[in-house]
């Protein structure tokens, strides 16, 4: 006698490749993106490959820095729906600056988004950041933070879920900071172990 077993989607992460930006472009102007993610830009192709070039090869600049970036395409059964990305949190600027007296020294920081509308509303955002961080960042950081605005009311429920907790809102209660342990009852390490521009 069989049975019928719920089939439960198969996520993968696939590394940032150029054959992926007209993909990146389309979904970065689609308005539940743009609201949230982009910086207000107008995506095209050319404006794509400007931002995301040196994310193939691991890297973004700040202030004519290299400083370590490894971005993924997000795919459930093989279906391309979106982006996530991990990097070390204090090498990227914030508002207000993030500060080792409040946070983790080994520190990472994600950012995700789904583009594709049809995977909108699905309730995959917690098992892809979770996947995400057991596969991607637990390996290398004790910590993980995020920093949705804070109306954004679905990425902050599904980084809940996948085990943030609020630390408090910051710009002016503009963003809301978030922070995930690898193990919730580990102190994290006082010591970082920053990433290479040229490591997987």
């Amino acid at each position: 006698m069989t049975t019928n077993r719920p089939s439960f989607p198969i996520v993968t992460f696939k590394p940032l490749s150029t054959s992926h930006f007209q993909a990146m472009a389309i979904w970065l102007n689609t308005p539940h993106v743009s609201q949230w993610y982009g910086e207000g830009t107008a995506w095209d192709l050319q404006n794509t490959h400007k931002k995301y070039r040196t994310y193939v090869d691991g890297y973004a600049l700040v202030d004519n820095t290299k400083r370590p970036i490894r971005g993924f395409i997000i795919t459930i059964d093989d279906t391309p729906i979106g982006y996530i990305q991990y990097y070390y949190a204090y090498d990227f600027p914030r508002i207000p600056e993030l500060s080792t007296t409040e946070l983790p020294l080994d520190l990472a920081a994600i950012d995700f988004f789904i583009g594709q509308v049809d995977y909108v509303g699905k309730g995959l955002g917690p098992a892809i950041v979770t996947q995400f961080l057991d596969e991607q960042v637990w390996n290398k950081f004790d910590a993980c933070f995020v920093d949705p605005d804070t109306k954004n009311n679905r990425a902050i429920r599904a980084c809940e879920k996948a085990g943030f907790k609020t630390l408090n809102k910051t710009n002016k209660g503009v963003t809301t900071w978030m922070i995930a342990l690898k193990d919730p009852l580990y102190t994290p390490s006082t010591q970082c172990k920053p990433l290479c521009c040229c490591s997987g």
